[in-house]
């Protein structure tokens, strides 16, 4: 997973960083391979300097960004840079035990487990005395128009709409 705040410096010393590593295994020779370690231990430095500050660029410039974004009042684009930092990340489902009491880790035991579950939940019998509901007088309601709908109707439907939002299954966005 590339971390977005590397920079391309920073790409640069890791690659030597790696190459310096490759030297260090390949050599035989003890003196040589105390050199070779004392490169390594300088270049990891480096390396983990460059990219602390690399990180601490990134998170700056995020934070100006966010700070734009909040005083032109354009909070989509500030809602995007917060989950962006706070790194949210879609929760593992919890372990679930089986009727045993025994914990089950794998996915397939676990849908296997969720299905015997709601069997046993959802499949039950008939009950012996039925609850027996009234249905409910119907009303006619004559008063709905059938003509089509005014351009006050309209405008005044668009306006209770939320900008950004679909308004519907059909995903199209009021402002097209």
């Amino acid at each position: 997973m590339t971390k977005p705040w590397i920079s391309q410096e920073s790409w640069t010393r890791i690659h030597e960083r790696k190459e310096i590593h490759k030297k260090l295994i390949g050599t035989k020779s003890e003196r040589l391979k105390q050199r070779h370690r004392g490169d390594y231990k300088q270049k990891d430095k480096d390396v983990k300097k460059q990219l602390k500050q690399d990180k601490k660029n990134w998170l700056e410039a995020k934070a100006k960004e966010a700070e734009e974004a909040a005083r032109n009042q354009r909070s989509k684009t500030l809602y995007s840079i917060v989950k962006t930092l706070t790194n949210e990340r879609p929760r593992q489902s919890a372990a679930i035990k089986g009727k045993e009491n025994n914990i089950i880790t794998n996915s397939e035991g676990s849908r296997k487990r969720w299905k015997e579950h709601f069997n046993e939940i959802l499949n039950r019998n008939e009950p012996v005395n039925p609850v027996i509901e009234e249905e409910a007088p119907v009303e006619e309601i004559d008063s709905i128009s059938t003509d089509s709908p005014t351009l006050e109707e309209i405008s005044k439907a668009l306006k209770s709409l939320k900008y950004g939002k679909a308004a519907r299954v059909d995903s199209i966005q009021t402002e097209l």
